[in-house]
């Protein structure tokens, strides 16, 4: 993506952020705000990431505080604080593109551009409630407005098949969209993908996901009722129920890839997109166990070693990249 097309990107969304904000919500884009560079927000929003991020270690992919850094030089960040400015949501809208040189395991179409959906976090027992939902519509929505003017970039989002929340919150702003704003977007799942051992083939994670959203209604898309019960923690047996529920008569292998520390990734496509309001998940007790512990921010960076200081390990990678950059 261009420097022009980012700052696009950026305004457009701005646009919602400002229609979205009220008096106990502001919602922002990181880079066209005060907040950018902000080293006491980049170390605040480090730490919302690291102690709010809990739950099952499956559904987590935390950015650390060298990867907030760098995606703010690089992706669109919504963020959401309140009147005293503290930080009550937050999401990154990535912008990607695949071609001879990079190609995204999770999403591989050869040569295109797109936009995903990543980190949608809000604060645990807020009382202000559906920020992390708004979140998700403002990333939706600013990105149906830079598609019309680019209409070769795509949206998409993964979710762990297992991840009931995460399916009704794509649902439930594809249909804010749809009534709010009357647009023709719908949210589809495209195909799914498998991560697995490279040495021994056993499933490393739960099958997951991968939705598109589409920006026009003249797809035709598979409107079957669907109902994924997720009853053990075996993922493998998570395979089985995903095959079984989609019909194997639906599913073609694309192609296997393999992502640098993590393992195998199977991408399989499905030959007929599912509309996601077709589709139901109980997640029964699956999703239990395995819980994420936060990390000593200390220790919460790419290295290994021990940072005493972090604001000024924040100033200097900051700076480091803002040199970068240039």
């Amino acid at each position: 993506m261009t420097r022009d097309d980012f700052l696009m990107l950026c305004r457009m969304l701005k646009l919602i952020c400002n229609k979205s904000s009220n008096k106990d919500v502001k919602y922002q884009v990181l880079q066209l705000s005060k907040l950018f560079g902000n080293v006491e927000f980049i170390e605040k929003l480090a730490r919302f990431y690291n102690f709010g991020w809990t739950g099952n270690n499956d559904f987590i992919h935390i950015p650390n505080v060298d990867q907030i850094i760098d995606n703010m030089f690089k992706h669109p960040i919504i963020v959401a604080t309140d009147k005293n400015g503290e930080i009550l949501g937050v999401s990154t809208l990535k912008c990607e593109c695949n071609n001879d040189y990079k190609l995204d395991p999770y999403f591989p179409y050869n040569d295109i551009k797109y936009l995903s959906i990543t980190g949608i976090l809000a604060k645990k027992d807020n009382e202000i409630k559906g920020v992390g939902k708004k979140i998700y519509e403002i990333a939706l929505i600013g990105s149906y407005l830079f598609n019309q003017l680019n209409p070769d970039v795509k949206l998409m989002c993964v979710i762990d098949c297992r991840n009931k929340f995460s399916l009704e919150a794509a649902k439930m702003a594809t249909r804010y969209a749809n009534i709010q704003y009357g647009l023709p977007i719908t949210a589809s799942i495209t195909g799914y993908y498998e991560v697995r051992s490279e040495e021994t083939e056993k499933l490393l994670e739960s099958p997951t996901f991968v939705l598109e959203f589409l920006m026009k209604n003249k797809e035709k898309l598979l409107q079957k009722n669907m109902s994924f019960e997720y009853l053990t923690t075996d993922f493998n047996e998570h395979l089985s129920v995903l095959q079984s529920v989609s019909g194997l008569e639906n599913i073609s292998k694309l192609v296997r890839n393999y992502d640098d520390g993590v393992g195998n990734v199977d991408y399989f496509e499905f030959n007929k997109k599912i509309d996601v309001n077709y589709v139901n998940v109980n997640p029964g007790f699956s999703c239990l166990g395995n819980d994420r512990e936060i990390v000593d921010m200390e220790y919460f960076h790419d290295g290994e070693e021990k940072i005493d200081d972090i604001p000024n390990y924040v100033k200097r990678r900051t700076l480091e990249r803002c040199m970068i950059r240039r």
